[in-house]
């Protein structure tokens, strides 16, 4: 039998109990605060030793509920900005093509009008200042357009070697008039867009430059009521982010956010030691008298502890178990030891005999010599 294995399953049990049993004790000390009354048969020396704690949980249900509901009031602050900041790109994404529209008419209207502008003296004398050199740059266009197409034509019939010198010369000027029908363009939209400014400063009394402007001018107005509404939500953003300074203090907001979830998180683990502790005393002081609506808790209680007593006797009986099996086996050493030393023992005394054997033998010898040999006086004495 592995010991050690269920040694360790019974104590991870106890583990599993103890943290359960502190649960309840919570739920009874939670009764106790939300309910005060459920504990009216305890006698006031009892009633002394747990309401402190039970007060003290008070005050920290206060304290988190004033922190979670800054929180949330900062980040509904923070929600209402990123509300705005999205109706901000949605806007200026709105002004962007919006804008990119304009240009393409006011280079239509400045088109148009030049057309208007190129047949009406009266017109040519109002909005001259507005066309620029654009005479000059039609004149150089067809002037160019005439070269291109005079080239083009005389390529038709020019022989193959002068064709390669022309056709270097056709395309540089190409080149000229794709630049200039370039200028043309930009001519043609900067026109468009004095006319608009002069005429929506003053408005003139021409029909046809009245039609040509009039949905430029609506376009340009859109643009401005998108301007606006961005500019009312940046200013809305502004006031919100004063808000939320004003309750953020010195800090950061995302600082003091992160502060005070971590002061909640303390919070929450005394209010649960709080309520434990009291919850642990009341069920002791009522385990004969326990209300109705406790019953249940202490109940729990009482199979749990109980439970967990077998456990801890098991886990004894399992440790002596051990410690047996751990002893046996030191005993079975030793003896193995002393078997090994009875043998080494029996050993010795087997070569002890042999040597008093020849002890006894080399004895006898000497004996026998000594008789030969008789008196060392007389050996000597007859030896000189």
């Amino acid at each position: 039998m592995d010991y050690s294995k269920q040694i360790q399953t019974h104590e991870r049990e106890i583990t599993i109990n103890n943290s359960i049993i502190d649960q309840e004790y919570w739920h009874i000390g939670n009764a106790a605060r939300e309910n005060p009354q459920l504990l009216d048969s305890l006698n006031e020396e009892q009633k002394t030793s747990y309401s402190p704690l039970v007060e003290k949980s008070n005050e920290l249900i206060q304290q988190k509920t004033e922190h979670s509901e800054y929180i949330k009031e900062i980040e509904e602050l923070q929600t209402h900005i990123a509300d705005r900041e999205n109706h901000i790109s949605g806007k200026e994404q709105e002004k962007l093509e919006l804008e990119q529209n304009l240009q393409e008419q006011h280079r239509k209207a400045g088109m148009e009008a030049f057309e208007l502008y190129a047949a009406s003296p009266e017109l040519y004398t109002l909005y001259a200042g507005a066309f620029g050199n654009l005479d000059n740059l039609f004149r150089d266009k067809y002037n160019l357009e005439n070269k291109v197409q005079s080239l083009e034509d005389q390529n038709k019939t020019d022989p193959v070697f002068k064709r390669l010198v022309n056709q270097t010369k056709l395309q540089f000027q190409k080149n000229q008039l794709k630049n200039l029908e370039k200028k043309v363009n930009e001519g043609f939209t900067q026109a468009g867009s004095k006319l608009a400014e002069e005429w929506q400063n003053t408005p003139g009394n021409d029909k046809q430059l009245e039609k040509i402007l009039t949905p430029l001018l609506k376009q340009r107005h859109k643009i401005q009521e998108v301007e606006k509404a961005i500019a009312k939500q940046r200013s809305e953003i502004d006031e919100i982010q004063e808000k939320i300074r004003q309750r953020a203090g010195s800090q950061k907001p995302g600082d003091r956010i992160t502060d005070l979830q971590l002061r909640i998180s303390e919070l929450d683990e005394q209010l649960r030691d709080n309520l434990t502790r009291a919850g642990r005393i009341i069920a002791e002081s009522l385990q004969d008298s326990a209300p109705e609506q406790l019953k249940e808790f202490i109940g729990n209680l009482n199979k749990l502890k109980k439970e967990n007593d077998n456990k801890r006797e098991i886990i004894q009986r399992l440790t002596a178990a051990q410690k047996i099996k751990a002893l046996e086996e030191e005993k079975d050493r030793f003896q193995l030891k002393k078997d090994k030393l009875t043998r080494q023992l029996e050993d010795t005394r087997e070569q002890l005999k042999k040597v008093d054997t020849q002890l006894n033998d080399l004895d006898s010898e000497i004996r026998e010599q000594g008789k030969i040999r008789g008196s060392e006086k007389d050996l000597a004495e007859q030896s000189r």
